[in-house]
């Protein structure tokens, strides 16, 4: 049975959208449509004398085009000025997928690494408790044994350091 086929969308350009001017309003002007309609309600026509009343209202503009005429914003353009609703929200997902994907693969790579590290530490400790059991019950003997190992581990570490360190492939002399 073959599906139906999927209707696309229509979607609107992105964009600042219409422009909005706020303008005052003032009840108190020359308007015979404002006084006829406050005289019709029977509301008294003090705001005439009141010049700090004012109602904030707004109003569509219209855009306009390179040689200054204005158009309505609802005139359709022959090319896309910018892409669509559709199109920033598919490309956000793809966006959001890939760094998902990324912290997902950091993760794994922490892991690893905490895994290995746990291991180095665990290998360390048993190397350490071995050579303690080895050692006699002289503080002399003992003191220095520890010496010996802090020192090896000392140089362990500057030892993996300086082969990590350089750059350029070459071995340090």
């Amino acid at each position: 049975m073959q599906e139906p086929a999927q209707e696309t969308k229509e979607s609107h350009y992105i964009g600042d959208g219409p422009d909005f001017q706020h303008s005052l309003f003032n009840l108190g002007g020359q308007s015979p449509l404002v006084s006829y309609y406050l005289q019709m309600h029977g509301i008294p026509n003090t705001l005439a004398n009141s010049r700090g009343y004012r109602i904030n209202h707004s109003r569509w503009s219209f855009a306009r085009d390179k040689n200054n005429a204005s158009f309505p914003l609802t005139r359709s353009f022959s090319t896309p000025l910018s892409p669509t609703y559709v199109d920033v929200i598919q490309k956000c997902k793809k966006t959001s997928k890939k760094l998902l994907d990324h912290f997902a693969d950091f993760g794994h790579k922490c892991d690893a690494e905490l895994v290995v590290l746990q291991e180095k530490r665990e290998k360390t400790d048993r190397k350490f408790r071995r050579m303690l059991e080895t050692i006699t019950t002289k503080p002399t003997e003992k003191r220095v044994k520890i010496e010996q190992f802090l020192l090896q581990r000392a140089n362990a570490k500057i030892h993996h350091h300086g082969s990590c360190g350089s750059e350029s492939g070459a071995k340090d002399v």
